[in-house]
This record gives C-alpha cells, structure tokens and sequence, in this order.
C-alpha cells in the first residue's frame, strides 16, 4: 500500500480523542475481536495496528498469501486490506476468502484511492466494503465496526441455519413418513429415506422415474395430486398403491411466496398397509356375515317350502287315508247289512220249521243267498285286510316322522349343550 502522508500526518492529538470519544460511545468492540491487516506497507500497517489494538486483537500481512495463511489459522472477524499488493492482490484475495467455508462470510474493508474502487466491484455481496484515503480514524472505526458486527451477525445467522438445517435432517431422516421436496416444475429436489423405504424406489436411480413405481390403477389419482398442487395450487391427498405393494396415503401441498409465485411443493407419504388391511377385513367380514344372512334367509325359505310341501303331502295323506279307510268301512258295513239281513232270514225260517215241526229244505233262493253271503264275507275279510295294511302303513309313517323329530331334538340338544 502506498502510504498516503495526508492520513499518518492526520493522526493528531485532537482526532486520536476524537476517535477515542467516539468509540467509547458508539462502539462496543471486544478483546477477543480479531482484525486482519493486509498491506505491503509497514507503516501503515502500523499505522491501522496503532488505531485498533486499544480494542481488540490485531494482526498483520504483508500479502494476500501470508493473509490466506493466517485466515487458515485464526478465527476471523475482519480483513483491512490494500487493493494493490505484490504477489496477490486484494480482489484475488477476497476470490480466495470466498472460496472456503470457513472465510465465505469474512467481511472485508479495501482502503483504497478514490480512483480505484472498480478493481473489486464495490460492495457487490453485502460483506465487502471500501474506505477511500486519506481517512479519519473515527470514520475508520465506525466502518470496522459495521461490518463487524454485520460480519458476527452473518455467521450467527448460518451456524444457526446449520443448526437448523441439521436438525431438519434428522428429524426427517429418523421420520417413519415418507417427506418430499419439489422444485417448481415438479420434479423432485429432496427425498428422506422412509420415502426409499415406502415407495420402493431405488438408491441411485433418476428420481424422475418415480412415477414409473406407482401401480396402473393409482397412477391417475396421483397424476390429479400434482395437477392440483401445481395447476391450481391447492392441497391435495388421495390414497395411492406402489409396486411394492404397499398402500399409502400421499399429500402434497403448494409452496408459494409472497409474491404469489409458486415456489414448489412439499408432500408427505404415509404407510396405512395396515390399516387398509384392517378396513378389507372388516368389508370381507361384513360380506362373509351379508352371504351368512342371505344363506340363512334361503335356507330358512327351503325349509318353510318343505314344511309347505309337507303339510300339503300330510293333507293329501289324510285325504287318501280318509278315502280308503271310507271305502273298506262302507263295503264291510253294506256286506254286514247283506249277511245280516240273510242270516236273519234264514233263522226266521228255520225257527218256523222248528215251531211247526217240519223238515228244512232248501230252496234254490236260499242257496243263492247263502253265496252271497259267502261272498259279502270274503268282501268283509279283503276289506279288513286292506284296512291293516293302511294301518300298517299309517304307522311305519308314524314312526318315521317320529324317529326324525328325534333326530332334530337330539341334534339341537347337542348344539346347546356344547
């Protein structure tokens, strides 16, 4: 740095206190502030050494690669530096600081000529000022402690976006569900490894080609999730099936700014195999018990046609059984009264004989009624043995009908019983 008279002479008694006073007023440096001096003039580094070390930590370079040394080293909290230096100058100095995580945010302050600002474009990133010679040593302060302290607050404000950010990370990386991050056109941008493990999708594999995973009848009903998201900007979820087979429960919700741009999505994918599971039990349970009930009512519904059945094949029994039993019993009594009304006349007759003391002959009318009555007796014997056999047969369907209602008690007994 070329050392400028004017600013060294400047250093009087009066701004000393003047800088002093504003100092102590205004400013609140402390000890453990660091401040890097980089100039290939010893006096001015001296100079700047003077001004600063009253209140806080100074150290000095004579280039940009003796700086980027010390910056390796030591916690920074601002670099004033020449713009013209052998070896390496302050542009590519502030290139270099930028370059590494560690100095990215280092504010830095060029002390310039006022016709040499353009060498590194001004306060182009918010954390590089200029200060033009020749200064005042209050001006000097207050510019330091600006930036400073903006520099302070700048690096607060990452390491807690760091902290943030990686607690972010944990959580969605210990997260169950399935979270996702898109860009504006959709595509995706971030994805945690519960949606790996949920969708099936591989480790590795073009995220573009995530659609692919999702089964033919559910593709529709995603294709419609980011139609909503991303067409009308609207919350949506629907249940979706990926070829993994499992059942999820997809949302997806618009990200937008201020502004009213769309900024992208965030979504979240929910395993519900077990509960999809638990609502097929149940609708198969309700079917099995809807089928349960419809056999019952058709089994119920056959057996009151049978009970019809029976009571009509019972009538139609007892009318037979009536006809029949009425038909032997009217031709036993019509042969009876025949028999009768013969054998009353013969014994009249003979009785006559008997009183008048005569000899019995018998008539041809006679005989004719005695076969007759021989036949009215064979009607009255095929009469009697037809009624045993429909007794006969009343009874074996007696004793079936019996041995059956038999069965049923006993079996329902045994149903309550065990």
């Amino acid at each position: 740095m070329e050392l400028d008279q004017a600013t060294p002479s400047a250093t009087s008694a009066g701004d000393e206190i003047e800088g002093e006073s504003a100092t102590s007023s205004t400013l609140f440096f402390e000890r453990d502030d660091v401040i890097l001096v980089v100039d290939d003039n010893a006096d001015m580094r001296a100079y700047v050494r003077k001004i600063f070390t009253p209140y806080l930590t100074v150290f000095e370079a004579h280039n940009g690669v003796e700086a980027l040394s010390i910056a390796k080293s030591q916690r920074l909290n601002l670099v004033l530096c020449d713009v013209m230096m052998p070896n390496m100058d302050g542009p590519e100095l502030l290139r270099r600081l930028r370059e590494k995580r560690r100095t990215k945010l280092l504010p830095v302050i060029f002390v310039t000529a006022s016709d040499d600002t353009s060498l590194f474009g001004g306060q182009a990133d918010g954390a590089v000022d200029y200060i033009s010679k020749p200064f005042k040593v209050k001006d000097l302060l207050a510019r330091a402690h600006l930036q400073l302290q903006l520099g302070k607050r700048r690096v607060k404000l990452e390491e807690d976006f760091e902290v943030r950010s990686h607690e972010l990370k944990v959580l969605t990386d210990l997260s169950p569900v399935g979270i996702f991050r898109t860009d504006a056109e959709g595509r995706l941008t971030y994805v945690n490894p519960a949606w790996y493990q949920i969708t099936g999708f591989p480790h590795g594999q073009d995220q573009d080609e995530w659609i692919d995973y999702v089964i033919m009848s559910s593709k529709d009903d995603m294709l419609n999730i980011w139609r909503a998201c991303f067409e009308s900007h609207k919350s949506t979820s629907k249940r979706i099936q990926w070829k993994s087979g499992c059942w999820t429960h997809v949302g997806l919700s618009p990200l937008i700014s201020p502004e009213g741009n769309m900024l992208g999505a965030f979504g979240a994918i929910t395993d519900i195999n077990e509960q999809h599971r638990a609502e097929e039990a149940r609708i198969a349970l309700a079917e099995e018990r809807e089928h349960m009930a419809a056999t019952r009512a058709e089994e119920a519904e056959a057996q009151r046609q049978l009970e019809v059945e029976r009571r009509r094949a019972q009538e139609l029994l007892i009318d037979v059984t009536s006809h029949e039993l009425r038909q032997p019993v009217s031709a036993i009594i019509q042969n009876a009264e025949v028999v009768r009304t013969n054998m009353k006349g013969l014994r009249d007759l003979l009785y006559d004989c008997q009183r008048r003391k005569i000899s019995y002959l018998p008539t041809e009318r006679m005989l004719s009624e005695l076969e007759d009555d021989l036949q009215a007796m064979d009607s009255i014997k095929q009469c009697g043995l037809a009624q045993a056999r429909i007794a006969n047969d009343v009874l074996s369907l007696s004793r079936i009908q019996l041995n059956v209602r038999s069965y049923r008690l006993f079996v329902l007994l045994e149903a309550h019983m065990f």
